[in-house]
């Protein structure tokens, strides 16, 4: 019998991203050889800074965070986008609830909704605008088990974030997050 001129050592071995995974087979299938097929592609990985942030809110029990921009625009929004990627990743749902320019008259159906999607086992974000803006915010904030304010980086006033402290409770604040301006 004639020996094959390659070796076990010299055969290239390519696995694919996502590594390798057992063939999927019918139940009545009979057993044979194991065969393998490339696992699917991994999901995006949410970044690093959202991680972080999502595990150091885990410090503390909470069914609802509202994240509140304190200046214009919408950075509370980003970072509750952020975070839901990070809770999507961990198999932990969350539900987004933008709330941006809440006023007076929006707070009863929107605080209705977060007090019913936080009865199950979902989570709610709540992204909120600036109080300044958006005065009917702050009840909504009040409501929530955590709080974490969003500020743009070169732009956040200290008088800003402590009045913004008295209006919710220092007791709800969770701290603040800084992000790049132009969020």
């Amino acid at each position: 019998m004639a020996e094959d001129a390659t070796t076990a050592d010299e055969i290239p071995v390519v696995v694919p991203v996502g590594g390798l995974q057992p063939a999927r087979r019918d139940r009545n299938e009979p057993l044979g050889p194991l065969e393998l097929q490339p696992a699917p592609a991994p999901a995006r990985v949410p970044a690093a800074a959202f991680q972080r942030l999502w595990y150091a809110c885990q410090a503390r029990p909470w069914r609802s965070l509202a994240l509140v921009a304190l200046q214009s625009g919408d950075a509370g929004l980003a970072v509750a986008r952020g975070l839901e990627e990070v809770a999507a990743a961990a198999s932990r749902p969350v539900l987004v609830i933008e709330a941006l320019g809440a006023q007076a008259g929006d707070q009863a159906a929107l605080q209705a909704r977060a007090r019913l999607n936080g009865q199950g086992e979902e989570r709610v974000l709540i992204a909120l605008s600036s109080f300044e803006q958006a005065p009917g915010g702050i009840p909504l904030a009040r409501d929530a088990d955590l709080v974490l304010f969003c500020v743009r980086l070169g732009e956040a006033r200290i008088e800003e974030i402590e009045r913004a402290i008295e209006l919710v409770g220092r007791e709800r604040i969770g701290g603040c997050v800084v992000v790049r301006a132009g969020r």
